[in-house]
């Protein structure tokens, strides 16, 4: 059933840390010029100041959206304003402290924007789905329990006792 920790869920948290890494590792990739020829260069320092804000917004932003998809109550009500209120202050303090980060933490933020948005979507279609799955399971159940209860000669309609667990008086 959705929810449960499995191959699927874990594959797609690892697939949202491996885009938070692999954005970092582009975004750490720039053109120097030497000796007149513009050549590619990696700045591992750069690397890991972008995938240190990036891969742990993406675990949040990516939890965030699992439980806010898989929640039948509106969760969105209190989702928004948390998630707005951490990325403003994570990155007011960040801008505040160290003020080339700022760079890093636009990369963070947008990346935790997409995943959110993409877990909340898909969680939601999953949740969805298994309550159709189990509208469908319910109904072919109560067709064979109706036609059982015809073919034995007996009320097709349902006894109240069987609905609700307590004979009626």
């Amino acid at each position: 059933m959705f929810g449960e920790i499995g191959v699927p869920l874990l594959s797609q948290a690892a697939a949202a840390i491996l885009a938070s890494i692999l954005l970092s590792f582009l975004f750490s990739i720039r053109l120097v010029p030497i000796n007149g020829v513009t050549r590619l260069s990696f700045a591992r320092d750069r690397f890991l100041a972008f995938a240190g804000i990036a891969v742990p917004l993406a675990v949040v932003a990516f939890a965030t959206g699992y439980l806010t998809g898989l929640s039948r109550q509106p969760a969105v009500t209190a989702t928004i304003p948390a998630v707005l209120t951490l990325i403003g202050g994570v990155f007011a303090y960040v801008s505040a402290a160290r003020p080339e980060a700022r760079a890093p933490m636009g990369l963070g933020i947008i990346l935790f924007a997409l995943i959110l948005v993409l877990s909340t979507n898909y969680y939601s279609a999953a949740r969805e789905s298994g309550r159709l799955g189990r509208l469908l399971l319910l109904s072919e159940q109560e067709k064979m329990i109706t036609t059982r209860r015809a073919n034995m000669n007996l009320q097709t309609d349902f006894p109240a006792w069987m609905l609700t667990g307590e004979p009626s008086r």
